[in-house]
Formats: structure tokens, C-alpha cells, sequence
């Protein structure tokens, strides 16, 4: 368990991924072990603000290819 929680929040800091996040959220509620929960739900925040960001970036205009660009550079 708690190698999937790290591994989670090492994904949402290099390369965000919505399952990954949700499966350990829900993994750690299962397993009924407070630190657990509170370790997978902290990230769940973050799996919010994700999920949002994912959600804006899929209604972009798909003409305008500069709006895509991942990461997005000044």
C-alpha cells in the first residue's frame, strides 16, 4: 500500500495520471488503515485539480495548436 501511495504521488508530481490517482485513493480506503487514507487522500486534492485540468485541456479549440502545446512555455 504503501509503495502504490508513493508511487501515485511520484506520477502526480512527473507525469499526472487519473487512474493511477483514483486507484490509490481507493485502494487505500479499502484497506481501512487511517495513515493510509490520509497519505492517498491528501492526493485526492490533487487528483481534483487533475481531473479539471485534464477536462479544460480536451475542450481547447483544435485549431489552435500553440493552446496545446504540453508544457506550456513563456
Amino acid at each position: 500500500m504503501e509503495a502504490l501511495i508513493a508511487f501515485s504521488w511520484h506520477r502526480c508530481d512527473t507525469k499526472p495520471n487519473l487512474e493511477i490517482a483514483n486507484h490509490a485513493v481507493t485502494a487505500a480506503k479499502a484497506s481501512g488503515v487511517e495513515r493510509y487514507i490520509a497519505s492517498a487522500g491528501d492526493h485526492h486534492s490533487s487528483y481534483v485539480h487533475l481531473r479539471e485540468a485534464y477536462w479544460l485541456f480536451n475542450t481547447l479549440p483544435s485549431g489552435d495548436l500553440e493552446l496545446q502545446r504540453w508544457p506550456m512555455r513563456n
